[in-house]
Formats: C-alpha cells, structure tokens, sequence
C-alpha cells in the first residue's frame, strides 16, 4: 500500500548559509594566520630595534665617560695605559654614535647625533692634541688644553646631545612598545572574532545540521520501512504469479494440465528426438455427463470429474501426459510403440473409470463411462498438431455414436482397410 504524502514541506538545510560560513571562516582564519604571521615579525623587528637603540644608547654614554676619565688621567698623570685605552675606545664610539644614528631615523634624531658627532669630533682633536703634550712630557701644556673653556664648552654640547639622544631613544622605546601592545590588541581582536564566528557558527549551523539529520534519519527508516514493504510485496507479486502461473496451467479442479499447457508442450511433440516410440493422443469424453448433473448436482458432477481424474492419472505411464481440455472432456497424450498399444493401454484407462461404480441412473449403462479416440502424431508426413488432435477427436464421435464405453483407433493411424477400429471389453460393465 502507497502512503500518501505529507501535506508539510520538510525543513530544507540551510547550504547556501553554510557555504558562505565556511567560507567566511576560512578567509577570517587565512586573514588570522596572515597578520599573526606579520605581526609576529614586526613585534620581533621593533624588539630589535628597542634592544639596539637601548644599547647603542647606553653605550656612548658609558664610551663618553670612559674617554673622559682616560683623558683627565693623561693630563694628570702621564697615564700611558689611559691614554692607549683612549686611542682604542674613540674608535668604537664613533662606530657606536653612526649605529644609532641608523636604529634612530627622524629628523630630531638626526640633529642631535649631527651635534654629538660635531662636539665629539672637535673634542677628539683637541683630546688627541692633549695626548701628544702629554706624550712629550708637557703635561701643564696639554692640562691647560683640556681644562680650557672650549673644551668643557664642547665637552657640554656633547652629554647635552648624548642626554638628547637618550631622550630620543626613551621616546623612541615608549613608541615601540605602543606599536608592540597595537599588534597584541589587533591578534587578541582576531582571536575573539573567530570565537564569535564559532558561537555564531554553532547556534546558525549547528542547529540546522542536527535537525537535517533527524530528518535524514527519519527518510532512511521511511527508506528502509518501504524497502521491507516493497519486498514484502514483491514476494507477495512473485507468489501471486506462480499461483496464476499454476492455475492457468494446472485445472484447479482435477490438477490436470489445461489447455493453455497443452498449447506450450505441443511444439515439443513435433521437435521431439527420434527415438522409436510415437506420440499418441488419446480423446476421453464422460458419457451422458450433462444428464448426470441435471439429476444429481453439480457438487456430485465434481466430484465425479475428480474421481475420473484420479484414475486417468492412475492410468498414465512415464511420458504421459493428461489434459482437461474443457467440462467433461479430456486429452492423453502418450508415447506409444504403436497405436493399437496406445488403444490398449487406453481402454485399460477406460475400464478403470468404469470400475469407480460411480451411479448414473440416467445412463443406459447405469455407472458412469467415457468413450475414447486414439490417433497417431504422424511426424515424418509433416501433420499438424491440430490435424492431430482433429482426428483423435474424429474417432472419439465414432465411439460415441457407436455406443459409447469404447476405444475406436483413428483410421489414419490403423494397418486395416477400414476407416475405424473398436475396441471394447467382451463383458458388459
């Protein structure tokens, strides 16, 4: 049985909305890993410039300091290890003074490093100077240089520039880390977006998803109920035919053959190897059956067919074949060495049904009887299987009209020169 269909639409998945989550999301984690990517270097940069201003910084106030203590101790005391450790420190400070002018690059910046490195250069003379007098042994001479108002004018434009540049580099640090706490904001701003992308995700997504997949549950049970059902039916279809099948090849009354077999087993009769033997068909009538359901019923008419069925398939040998071709008339096809063993072995049939005692007040012959037609498939001369049982059916009315309860041979079939041959039992039933 059909169920009908639901008068409700089912809920349809949202996947025009799910593909554009997805995709959001995976441009949203792309975009993520990209400006963490970038972030990352630039925190690594700006740490990097920090550490190096800090150091730079740091170490031309310290170079400064040691160059004027060597300094003050040459011109003091003739200190030729100072003045050895002046002429390798200068060195280093002016490499340290042009790495932070590199790590420092605004115009502020540049101005006072141009400053330092102006008064340090004009110091570096005068200092150099003084270590040549100090060298010769004119120390008041080279005393008197350095503690001159030029030098310590220099020598103030110079730590006035280094507490300038530090200044620089401190604003510099300070901006540094403004940067550095920007690109922190900016990857926590992206984490928190991809968890609102999730909550949304599961309260627009995952909540349809579920419920699609209840409804996939549901049409796969309904799937397989239906699948059970159309098995269920076909089996039932498949049982049917075969009983359909049977019963228009099987009589339901007597279980014999129909005509319908007949017309499927006759091809084989004439395509049939050539062995000896021969196809004979055998025409069997029940006598005065019509007066014999008028008087009696036809519940008993049944049941007589029934009872005459059974001794025809009684009667039958291997090979044989019986037919109810219609009421009370039936066809043997047998296999034969001839058709007179084909008679004989038919009236055996006949007096089997005779021998039943089945009453037939109507009947002259007071029990009921059949009469019989025998005939020959003559398959060498080319005979039809209708010319065939056309003539059994010949000699069927030549036993009738002889008296019925007889076999009568076609005269197709007989070696005589008669047209038809009886036979019947000396004794009457």
């Amino acid at each position: 049985m059909i169920e009908p269909a639901r008068s409700h639409e089912s809920s349809r998945f949202p996947i025009g909305m799910f593909r554009l989550g997805i995709l959001a999301m995976i441009a949203l984690m792309l975009a993520s890993i990209t400006l963490t990517w970038r972030v990352g270097d630039n925190i690594r940069d700006e740490m990097r410039a920090q550490i190096d201003v800090i150091t730079a910084a740091e170490k031309v106030d310290h170079y400064g300091t040691v160059l004027e203590m060597s300094m003050k101790a040459v011109v003091t005391n003739g200190d030729s290890e100072a003045a050895a450790r002046y002429r390798t420190i200068q060195p280093v400070l002016r490499e340290t003074l042009s790495s932070l002018r590199r790590d420092l690059q605004s115009g502020q910046n540049e101005a006072a490093i141009a400053t330092v490195d102006e008064a340090d250069l004009k110091l570096i003379a005068m200092e150099y100077q003084a270590l040549d007098l100090a060298s010769k042994g004119k120390l008041p001479s080279a005393q008197k240089l350095i503690r001159s108002s030029r030098y310590d004018y220099l020598n103030n434009v110079y730590y006035e520039g280094i507490r300038a540049i530090e200044k620089h580099a401190a604003r510099f640090v300070k901006s540094t880390r403004s940067r550095l706490n920007f690109y922190l904001w900016t990857i926590i701003s992206l984490s928190g977006m991809s968890l609102a992308l999730i909550v949304v995700g599961w309260f627009a997504f995952v909540g349809p998803v579920r419920r699609w997949g209840k409804e996939i549950e549901i049409a796969r049970t309904a799937a397989e109920s239906s699948a059970v059902k159309l098995e269920e039916n076909q089996l039932e279809l498949q049982k049917l035919n075969q009983r359909l099948f049977r019963q228009a090849r099987v009589d339901p009354l007597t279980g014999l053959a129909t005509r319908l077999s007949l017309n499927e087993d006759a091809p084989k009769w004439l395509l049939t190897d050539i062995s000896p033997h021969q196809y004979c068909a055998a025409m069997c009538d029940i006598d005065f059956f019509k007066q014999f359901n008028d008087s009696r019923g036809h519940l008993a008419g049944d049941q007589a067919l029934q009872l005459v069925a059974e001794a025809i398939r009684g009667s039958l040998a291997e090979g044989d074949t019986a037919y109810r071709l219609g009421g009370e008339e039936f066809l043997i096809v047998m296999k034969a060495a001839s058709i007179r063993a084909a008679a004989v072995r038919a009236d055996k049939m006949r007096l089997a049904i005779a021998e039943l005692g089945i009453a037939h007040s109507e009947s002259p012959l007071g029990n009921v009887t059949v009469s019989v037609g025998v005939s020959v498939l003559d398959r060498a001369g080319g005979m039809s299987i209708e010319r065939w049982i056309r003539q059994a059916d010949e000699a069927l009315y030549e036993a009738k009209n002889g008296g019925r309860n007889r076999v009568v041979m076609s005269a197709a079939g007989k070696a005589g020169p008669a047209s038809v041959t009886s036979i019947r039992a000396a004794a009457s039933i």
